[in-house]
This record gives C-alpha cells, sequence and structure tokens, in this order.
C-alpha cells in the first residue's frame, strides 16, 4: 500500500504542473487576442459575425420549427435505405456523401429524425459564415472589411433558407467554402497538410455533387502553374499528383461499380437527365441526328404543350428511356456553337434571377424581422449583375505586371477561378430557371466576396489615387 503522504505530493505535484501549464496557455492566448485586439481586431469583427449568424440561424429555426422537405427529398431517402440495409454506397441517382451524412446523424440523434439533420445544416451555415469570414480576412487582411463583406453572408436568409432543406445545398456551400478557405492557405504557406485538407475538401465535394467531377484536374493545374513558385514545385508535385490519382481512382471505381451493378456509366444519371432538360430548354430537340428522329417526334407535343420537364416526359413516355441521353449527347455535340451561344444570356440572367426557397418565411415568431431582413438581401441579390465586369476588373488585375505579385490579387484570382467554374458548370447543367438561386447558393458567398472586395478596395484606393492623379494633371511651373 503507498505512502498517503506521498500520494497527495503527488497529487499536488501534478495540480501544480496543470496550473502552470494552463496559465501559460492562457496567457499566450490572452496576449494573442489582446495584440489582434490592437492591431486589425480579428478577433472581435469575428465574434461579431458568428453572433449575427447564430442570432439569424435562431430566429430562422424558432420561425418555423419544422425539418423542411422538397422533391428531391425522396430520391435522398432512397439511397439511405440502401445504405442502412445493405452497406453499399453506390447509386445511379444519388450521390453517396450526403445520405451517409444522413445516416451517420440518424445514428446519433434517433431514426428518422429530420429536425436534427436540418438543425446541423444550420450550423453548418453559421460555421461557413466564420470561415467566410476567415477567407476574406486572409484575402484583405482588414479586420473590420471582412467583417463588412461577411455580414452579406452570415445574416443572408437566402443561404439559409436554401440550406435548411433537406437537400445537398447547405452541405454543399459548407464544403466548398472550406475548400476555397484551404486552398487559400495552401496557396499562401505552400504547407502539404493543407493540400491534404483541399483534397479531402474537394473528394467529399466531387461525392456530394456530380458537376465537380472534372475540377481537381483543373485546380491543381491552377495551383501549380499559377499560385506555387517555381523553386517550389519540384517539391510538392509529388503530393498533388497522389492527390490528383487517389481522388480520380475513387471517382473511377465508383464509375466502374456503377455500370457493374446498375448498368449506367456514370456518377448520377441526373446528368443525364440535365442534358435532355437542356436541349428542351433550348428548343433543340428536333436537331437530332436521323437514328434519333423518332424521339424527337415523341417530345414534340410535350414542348407544344409548355411541359418540358425530363422528368414528367420520361415517366409519361418509357420507351425512349433506353436512349434519351444518347440523343441528347449527339444534339449537343453536333451543334456546340449554337449550344453554348445559346448559354450565354443564362450566365447573366442566372446571376439574379431570384427564386423563393420553401418556406421563407412562414408566419410565426420572428416573422416581421426575418420579412425585413429578407427584403434587404432580395435587393442585395440584384447586385450580382455586377459580378463579371467585376470578374474582368480582376482578371485585367491578374494580369497587369505592377499588381499580378499582390497577395490579395493572387487570392482573388483563385477564387474567381472556382467561382466562374461552378457559374458556367451550373448554367450548362441547369434547365429550369426556379433552380438557378438553389444551385447557385453554394458559391454566391464567392460572388459577393468577387463584387464587394472589389469595391470596398477600389474605395480604399482613391486617398492613394487622387493625390497621384493630381500631380500628372496639374500644371508644371
Amino acid at each position: 500500500m503507498k505512502d498517503p503522504v506521498l500520494a497527495l505530493n503527488f497529487a499536488v505535484l501534478q495540480r501544480n504542473r496543470l496550473h502552470v501549464f494552463l496559465s501559460g496557455r492562457l496567457h499566450k492566448l490572452a496576449g494573442s487576442i489582446q495584440k489582434d485586439w490592437c492591431s486589425q481586431k480579428y478577433t472581435f469583427w469575428g465574434g461579431i459575425v458568428l453572433v449575427l449568424a447564430i442570432l439569424v440561424t435562431v430566429c430562422s429555426f424558432l420561425n418555423y420549427p419544422h425539418p423542411i422537405t422538397t422533391v428531391d427529398t425522396a430520391s435522398y431517402f432512397v439511397s439511405v435505405r440502401q445504405l442502412q440495409a445493405t452497406g453499399n454506397p453506390v447509386n445511379s441517382w444519388r450521390l453517396p456523401v450526403y445520405p451517409l451524412f444522413i445516416v451517420l446523424l440518424y445514428a446519433v440523434a434517433g431514426q428518422g429524425n429530420l429536425m436534427a439533420v436540418s438543425i446541423v445544416q444550420g450550423a453548418l451555415f453559421v460555421l461557413t459564415a466564420l470561415e467566410f469570414y476567415i477567407l476574406t480576412a486572409l484575402i484583405l487582411k482588414r479586420g473590420w472589411l471582412a467583417f463588412l463583406i461577411s455580414l452579406l453572408v452570415g445574416t443572408n436568409l437566402i443561404f439559409l433558407s436554401y440550406s435548411k432543406p433537406i437537400m445537398t445545398e447547405g452541405l454543399s456551400l459548407w464544403l466548398l467554402t472550406t475548400l476555397v478557405l484551404c486552398a487559400v492557405s495552401f496557396a499562401k504557406t505552400l504547407r502539404v497538410r493543407m493540400l491534404w485538407l483541399l483534397s479531402i475538401c474537394m473528394l467529399l465535394l466531387c461525392f456530394t455533387r456530380p458537376e465537380w467531377l472534372y475540377f481537381p484536374i483543373l485546380l491543381y493545374a491552377y495551383l501549380f502553374f499559377l499560385t506555387i513558385p517555381r523553386k517550389d514545385r519540384r517539391r510538392l508535385l509529388p503530393p498533388i499528383l497522389v492527390s490528383v490519382v487517389a481522388i480520380y481512382t475513387l471517382l473511377g471505381s465508383y464509375i466502374a461499380v456503377n455500370a457493374f451493378h446498375n448498368g449506367f456509366i456514370g456518377l448520377s444519371s441526373v446528368e443525364n437527365m440535365n442534358l435532355l432538360g437542356k436541349v428542351l430548354q433550348y428548343n433543340m430537340q428536333n436537331e437530332a441526328p436521323a437514328q434519333y428522329q423518332y424521339i424527337s417526334r415523341i417530345l414534340d407535343p410535350f414542348v407544344l404543350n409548355g411541359n418540358r420537364s425530363p422528368y414528367q416526359i420520361l415517366h409519361a413516355a418509357p420507351e425512349i428511356r433506353q436512349n434519351y441521353s444518347y440523343f441528347a449527347i449527339a444534339i449537343i455535340v453536333h451543334h456546340p456553337g449554337e449550344f453554348l451561344l445559346k448559354s450565354i444570356p443564362y450566365t447573366f440572367s442566372s446571376l439574379t434571377y431570384y427564386f423563393p426557397a420553401p418556406q421563407n418565411p412562414v408566419p410565426g415568431l420572428f416573422y416581421q424581422p426575418l420579412t425585413w431582413l429578407l427584403s434587404i438581401h432580395r435587393v442585395l441579390y440584384a447586385g450580382n449583375v455586377l459580378f463579371l465586369p467585376c470578374a474582368l476588373v480582376w482578371i485585367l488585375l491578374l494580369c497587369w505586371r505592377r499588381t499580378r505579385s499582390v497577395g490579395s490579387v493572387q487570392n482573388m484570382g483563385l477564387v474567381l477561378f472556382i467561382t466562374l467554374y461552378e457559374l458556367f458548370i451550373t448554367t450548362l447543367g441547369g434547365y429550369f430557371e426556379s433552380d438557378y438561386t438553389r444551385f447557385h447558393t453554394v458559391f454566391n458567398p464567392l460572388v459577393i466576396l468577387t463584387i464587394w472586395g472589389l469595391l470596398f478596395m477600389s474605395l480604399l484606393s482613391v486617398p492613394l489615387v487622387v493625390p497621384f492623379l493630381g500631380r500628372c494633371f496639374s500644371p508644371r511651373p
């Protein structure tokens, strides 16, 4: 039996060591916060963004404390039941990350607890607002400026209203924001661990929404040739190659299993449905090659009656199910110029077209303040018309020799690359105008950063530019 006096002394010694350790940590944390407060006050402004995002989210849930489902929700439930029954994540209709997300929450909160799923997606929206603030502060290097721009995201009822329903938008919004934050952090630090985090986010996005299939190779090429200095390329090339090979090996394996078990070669058959929808949207269904003219004749009565929904058409005409994807692909391949020209107007109009989300808002405890907040963001949403002009200015700054080496310009080039990819891919994939607001929710924070970052930085540059112009145009003695 041990001596109780020695045991007591040992316990006191360990307590003192823990006290010294915690005191040192707390002193270091307090010092960093004090330093931050005396400089840009990043912690202070970030704390306000976090509090406001939590406040808006809580009020929204208290106003309508029920889970929100849409027409797409049922198909995710099919994949959830498949996962729980067989453990097989491969499905020809829905990708596995979001169903797995629901299964994990069911395991914690109880089977069928959709409210828990919606609440966690609301929490992800709050986390997105905080990460967006960190991203903006990293790029613009001003805490108060990052706060002002982040207010447009953290209090945005449009984004929150599309994040709460049982759909992929809430999860995808957080994943994309995290991916961009990791990409910018990697570009600034060139640390391999940030590259691995970036790869994980990219892999999860690819298995959440099919439009990200082509993105990894494009992003890594951008980082390698335009972001990484020449002296660091040899060191970072192996982990980049490993990431690319790992991501596309998993994607290829998923496609192979899908082809073997479900008879579909691809990530999701939704992609084929989108192709048919685009052909019908552009009224190109009569431009098919001769072997597919019979499908054109079947589709014509539906189009004449104003029905351009591929889901309803395939339900009413199951005889075209086997070949409708080849029909749409053949039309696009034979008329690529016409297809792209007809897509250009939607690239502009989709930025400002607004369609209200389900239950946004409904009469409830906080109906009046939420309606007021929504009206403000509806007006600001129309400001997305400035995105493409602002994107052009950022591109010019990135190409201009005097500004291309500026850190904020380089980082905004990366943000702009990701935003333009998602804008073009959703424009080419979406075929109902009512879907554009939902699709754009995932990357609209980056649109806001592109527009308002340029506007605020331009205002801050006026005191520097005006004296310079004055000296240039003042009469010489």
